[in-house]
């Protein structure tokens, strides 16, 4: 069996051997596995910044997990009405996913959103894009002082990102303990400096909190750049490798 890496070039490895030797897809050394090595819910993370490639990446990874039966994509940003600029940046991925996807929007209760919405016929593999906006509806409010500057409340970062978490668990627990999987969607917060607004730091602090989690957790995870994948797990595991390599070299000298 053959199996087409996710990385858009359409070039064939063999089953086991994607991305290099070593290098399965999808690769067999996730956190989330138990220790006789089975599956449980399996997670999939996809962190990317603005216009990297991650949803198309994250589809394709849902698409190989899905066997070919119909996926569920949860959509956490509803397009609002009259913003056609947005409208139509929701519009263009849609029509490249298959049309036997069914999309379900809801931007907390995501769990109920997607029991309602299953069907007979579709696969165990649902897409959650994406926790940036899943994180904007569990911000807390933010009131301003009297010298006009923003006060987020005491706690505000640590139950924003129980409350983002919540919900991604609240999903896996819909699609089931046996075989099903989830592929998150996550925006890449870092890469610039600090913005002014409090509330927008709080933001940044709250997805980056959740992307570590996430990718702690996870079967595989992959940061995408210029839309192509980088196996997170993989690069970890030679960090890994090249300290333990260097520790015996300091041993033997």
């Amino acid at each position: 069996m053959n199996a087409r890496p996710p990385d858009g070039s359409g070039a064939i490895y063999p089953a086991g051997s994607v991305g290099g030797p070593g290098h399965q897809w999808p690769p067999a050394y996730g956190r989330g596995r138990s220790p006789d090595g089975t599956r449980a819910s399996g997670l999939h993370v996809v962190i990317g910044g603005n216009a990297s490639g991650k949803s198309a990446v994250a589809e394709d990874i849902a698409s190989r997990l899905s066997n070919g039966l119909p996926v569920i994509y949860l959509a956490t940003s509803p397009a609002p009405p009259g913003d056609a600029e947005l409208g139509a940046r929701i519009a263009s991925p849609r029509a490249r996913r298959p049309s036997s996807w069914v999309t379900v929007e809801a931007s907390s209760d995501l769990a109920s959103a997607v029991a309602e919405t299953r069907m007979t016929g579709f696969s165990d593999v649902i897409l959650l894009e994406d926790v940036g906006s899943l994180a904007s509806s569990n911000l807390p409010w933010i009131e301003t002082g009297p010298d006009g500057m923003e006060m987020v409340p005491d706690g505000a970062l640590e139950a924003t990102v129980a409350a983002v978490l919540g919900e991604v668990d609240a999903v896996r627990g819909v699609i089931g303990p046996t075989w099903g999987s989830l592929v998150v969607v996550c925006p890449d917060p870092g890469g610039g400096p600090l913005p002014n607004s409090a509330v927008d730091r709080l933001w940044i602090e709250v997805v980056g909190m959740v992307n570590q989690s996430l990718v702690r957790e996870a079967d595989t995870a992959w940061a995408v750049i210029a839309g192509k994948p980088v196996d997170l797990h993989a690069g970890a595991k030679l960090v890994e490798t090249f300290d333990m390599k260097r520790g015996q070299h300091s041993d033997a000298s």
